[in-house]
Formats: structure tokens, sequence, C-alpha cells
């Protein structure tokens, strides 16, 4: 997948409710953001933001894993 105004340097936050569980602003050493949780049954919120004043379109996975 190509897009062209991708957010550089993405900050992603998972939320439940108005609790903020975990933020992720660079993975290991990588400008890219990610979040391995293990949690209980519930509703969540990923939020991607830009850091600083960037812009531009993110894109969030979530899996189940085994």
């Amino acid at each position: 997948m190509t897009i062209l105004e991708e957010l550089c340097n993405p900050r992603l936050e998972l939320w439940r409710g108005a609790e903020q569980i975990v933020l992720n602003d660079n993975w290991w050493d990588a400008p890219d953001a990610a979040i391995l949780a293990t949690l209980p049954p519930g509703a969540y919120s990923a939020v991607v933001r830009g850091t600083g004043a960037a812009q531009g379109i993110g894109l969030v996975e979530i899996y189940l894993l085994p």
C-alpha cells in the first residue's frame, strides 16, 4: 500500500474509557509506534497522533495473538 502523506513519526495511545493504558512514541530505535499488550476483555480505543505539530495519514493494525 502506498500512502502519499504518511505520518512520519506517529505516537500510539491505548485507552480504556478515560484511562490511558499505555503509549508508545518510538518502537526500539525506529520512529514507528507499536504496542504489545495483554488485556482483559473490554472496550478499548487506539489513538494515533503526530508528535509535535506533525500531520499525516496513519494506519492502525490490531491482532489477536494465541
